[in-house]
């Protein structure tokens, strides 16, 4: 569960920013909200947020400042050894782009709050925390610090045994958190600092960023055709908008699509070591050899989706490649599946540009579903960028879940809730009227933290 998202001088942010989830005092709507199961602050937080904001505001920035710090978690050790972190600081500002970028999370995870941030530049980790509040003693965690003068870390551990001399040799461009939780540590010890585990796996597997995607991930076809009401959910998702897909089908295909091969290529250099036979897999993939890799051991089938349509005039059912669909179409299929896993694991899923190929109806369809208890069960949450202004509408969406992404003069992304303005409309004005004229960079705030820590 998110709760709260901050960012400071990284790519178009100078200042810090903060995407807020936590619920503010507002009654309305009290379905799009969740309870966090925390005996403190926050006991609510909203199951959706779109950002608004012009090209260039930094919508995509605020995006890719996520999917930057979960990499970083998952792979900060994977890195070549020369090669720079790929944090880029506001570059508008001479003394800005000499400092670190900071990223932050604060999370709930087995029940408890949790706050993990770093500061990073393109060379080195500057600084590094986690806190894990339990409600008892204060929280637990670990911080490290940089000490420039001996080249160094000063680490501070609390409730945690045996992983301070681990922190202290950590690389001074890896994250002590990836160093941890990917078997550096001594296993009698684990039990011990079990949260530190379950903040990244949360990483790992509950967040989910989405970039702009428009291709089916035919990838992932083999595995939807094993599971029938998959299949059928993703159906019914595809026919909200085109109602005229009948069903979907996997048949053989006398190609394997670009992403299966890669996928192929990849197991091929981790299952064989013999150079002659690994030429062989390679060439036959490339080739689409089904034969060839049957003979050297990799027995695959391309397979291929169809969408299935029926001619009006004659009931003949007649199947199309996923090629020869729109951009939209495929759009929301890879969309759909996306979505699906996400429902039904309670992950929070990060989506840039919305919109994209998607109808209003569809775009309405997917808040209305994480908004929906009945329907998310597991208290998914979604956060999108968008520019469909129709969506801001505070018929379906609390304030607290509408929030703009503006630049101001000197070129720095801000990020602001409608709640925290005081707006009235004029008469027969709309909200997506008053967005569309750049009324909202002139309406005074009043910014309250709303878990503060």
């Amino acid at each position: 569960m998110l709760i709260e998202f901050t960012i400071a001088n990284f790519g178009s942010f100078k200042e810090t920013q903060r995407l807020e989830m936590a619920a503010t005092e507002f009654d309305g709507l009290s379905g799009n909200l969740m309870n966090t199961g925390l005996d403190g602050n926050p006991v609510r937080v909203a199951n959706s947020a779109l950002i608004y904001g012009f090209n260039a505001s930094g919508k995509s920035q605020m995006v890719k400042a996520a999917q930057f710090m979960r990499d970083m978690v998952l792979n900060s050790n994977r890195k070549p050894v020369e090669s720079a972190i790929g944090a880029t600081p506001f570059l508008l500002d001479p003394e800005s782009r000499q400092q670190p970028s900071t990223l932050e999370m604060a999370i709930v995870v087995n029940g408890r709050l949790c706050r993990y941030g770093f500061r990073v530049d393109r060379q080195l980790v500057w600084e590094e925390w986690l806190s894990i509040y339990s409600g008892e003693g204060g929280p637990s965690g670990f911080r490290r610090v940089h000490d420039r003068g001996n080249n160094g870390y000063h680490v501070e551990i609390k409730g945690l045994k045996g992983i301070k001399l681990a922190i202290e040799h950590v690389p001074e461009d890896w994250l002590a958190l990836t160093h941890l939780c990917q078997g550096y540590f001594r296993t009698e010890l684990k039990e011990s600092w079990e949260g530190v585990l379950s903040v990244y796996n949360w990483f790992k597997d509950t967040l989910r960023v989405m970039p702009v995607i428009h291709e089916v991930p035919h990838d992932k076809a083999l595995e939807f055709s094993k599971d029938t009401e998959r299949m059928l959910w993703i159906l019914k998702f595809l026919q909200v908008v085109d109602p005229g897909i009948d069903t979907l089908q996997l048949e053989k295909s006398e190609r394997l699509s670009a992403d299966v091969q890669l996928d192929l290529i990849d197991l091929v250099g981790r299952v064989t070591t013999s150079h002659e036979k690994k030429s062989a897999l390679v060439n036959a993939i490339k080739a689409s050899d089904t034969e060839t890799l049957a003979k050297l051991g990799l027995d695959f089938q391309g397979r291929e989706l169809k969408i299935v349509r029926t001619i009006p005039t004659t009931g003949d059912a007649v199947s199309f490649s996923a090629d020869m669909e729109s951009q939209g179409t495929n759009r929301v299929f890879a969309m759909a599946s996306c979505v699906k896993d996400v429902i039904d694991n309670g992950f929070v899923l990060m989506v840039d540009e919305m919109e994209t190929g998607l109808h209003y109806k569809l775009s309405r369809f997917l808040l209305d579903l994480f908004n929906d208890p009945s329907r998310n069960p597991k208290k998914s949450q979604l956060v999108a960028t968008t520019h469909k202004s129709n969506l801001l509408d505070q018929s379906f969406m609390r304030p607290d879940q509408l929030w703009i992404m503006e630049k101001n003069e000197l070129h720095e992304s801000r990020l602001y809730p409608l709640s925290d303005m005081n707006i009235t409309l004029a008469a027969h004005q709309t909200w997506p009227q008053f967005f569309l004229q750049g009324n909202f960079g002139r309406i005074p705030m009043n910014r309250v933290r709303r878990v503060p820590g």
